[in-house]
């Protein structure tokens, strides 16, 4: 879910990824995503969602839950990966800095973000020293609002990997990945 930034005729939270890129994103990494952290029910790209709609009261504010917990407790013996396209503008540093906190310990999270977010200071405090990979997008996403192809932001997309453990000075700049 994301916001198209500096486009005036954005006024919807609720713009998903393509289906095809989050799957392709997963080939990359050699994941499949387990987790969707900013989902509604139709948007969803991972068996298991946190979103406003969804029926359990506990998975409707992602800000607010440990993303970690559900596998900490069943005693799952692998890394999950969650999908992170959180709403972009104002608060979008609540979802990084959570993508932080919740990747230390066993969880892999991969953030679809702003391409033009360098000069940030959630950049600069939950990227650059964090996170583990960068993965830039050569071209533009056409994200979906309700099924239906929109326009593609002004500033690309660029993709930020934070994994277990402890993360590198800097992260890897990746090579880059296509739109489409």
């Amino acid at each position: 879910m994301s916001v198209i930034p500096n486009n005036p005729a954005s006024k919807s939270s609720l713009y998903e990824t393509p289906y095809e890129f989050v799957l392709r994103v997963g080939l990359r990494l050699g994941a499949a995503f387990s987790i969707d952290v900013c989902a509604t029910e139709k948007t969803a790209k991972a068996p298991v969602y946190f979103g406003p709609d969804h029926a359990v009261d506990l998975f409707r504010d992602a800000l607010v839950l440990d993303w970690t917990l559900e596998f900490m407790d069943s005693g799952v013996a692998c890394t999950p990966y969650l999908w992170m396209n959180p709403p972009y503008g104002r608060g979008i540093n609540k979802w990084t800095e959570l993508a932080v906190t919740c990747s230390a310990d066993i969880t892999t999270i991969v953030g679809l973000l702003p391409g033009n977010a360098w000069d940030t200071a959630w950049w600069h405090r939950d990227v650059m020293g964090k996170a583990h990979e960068i993965i830039p997008i050569r071209g533009r996403i056409k994200f979906l609002l309700d099924g239906v192809v929109q326009g593609s932001p002004a500033n690309g997309n660029i993709l930020v990997v934070w994994r277990p453990g402890v993360p590198p000075a800097m992260p890897t700049l990746m090579e880059a990945m296509e739109a489409e």
